[in-house]
């Protein structure tokens, strides 16, 4: 049974079984899946709430006068909306979707977001994310001497997944590194986001599609 599968997506699925892959309807997960003991996909208040596979959050985000899932859900949806285009948000979706805790390298990463991939707190326990430094001595994290970010580098760390787009998404990212590492990626059409992107090492990533190479190689 595909959703017994033992040893896939790093012992998840044999645990969480197809809650791993994708939230079923009426329920949710902020990624869309369960990934943690104490990141559960969560039930919404009835099916007409979250309709699809994968949903993150029980109602539309922008209606901020929904209570979502018992009141808690309302909560939680306002922090996504509010946060999600911020750079400690993005990293700490990264962290969790490449099992950060298994990370060979921490430093930095794991005081941030160790508790929250371990499921001990919800991402929405972060508040506003004020007082985490991303450019405060984490590993493979340049900033420049605006404190906006500049370089991930991340090779040969023990990163383990599918590579999210929304790392691209860091507006100010220049270089990426993220090679020789268990990871893969749909295709490069993501990587298309990062606007002032001038380098980019894929070594040993497994690319199921080469969408976007053309206009990638245009941009670098």
């Amino acid at each position: 049974n595909l959703c017994q599968k033992g040893g896939w997506m790093g012992g998840l699925v044999e645990e969480f079984h197809c809650d791993a892959i994708l939230c079923r309807p009426g329920t949710y997960n902020i990624l869309g899946r369960a990934f943690a003991a104490g990141n559960l996909c969560e039930s919404c208040q009835s099916l007409q709430d979250s309709k699809i596979f994968g949903s993150t959050s029980c109602d539309d985000p922008k209606d901020t006068s929904s209570g979502g899932n018992g009141g808690g859900g309302g909560g939680s949806n306002n922090s996504q909306e509010d946060h999600s285009g911020e750079a400690w948000y993005i990293l700490a979706q990264f962290f969790m979707e490449m099992h950060g805790q298994k990370w060979t390298i921490q430093d930095g990463w794991a005081d941030a977001f160790g508790a929250l991939a371990a499921g001990d707190i919800q991402l929405e326990d972060l508040g506003s994310g004020s007082e985490i430094d991303v450019c405060n001595n984490w590993y493979g994290i340049i900033c420049s001497s605006n404190g906006e970010i500049t370089d991930i580098s991340l090779p040969n760390n023990g990163l383990y997944g599918e590579v999210p787009d929304m790392i691209f998404t860091i507006p100010t990212l220049q270089v990426v590194d993220i090679s020789n590492n268990n990871v893969q990626m749909k295709d490069l059409t993501g990587v298309l986001e990062a606007k002032q992107l001038t380098s980019i090492t894929l070594s040993n990533v497994k690319i199921q599609n080469m969408e976007g190479i053309g206009r990638l190689t245009d941009t670098l």
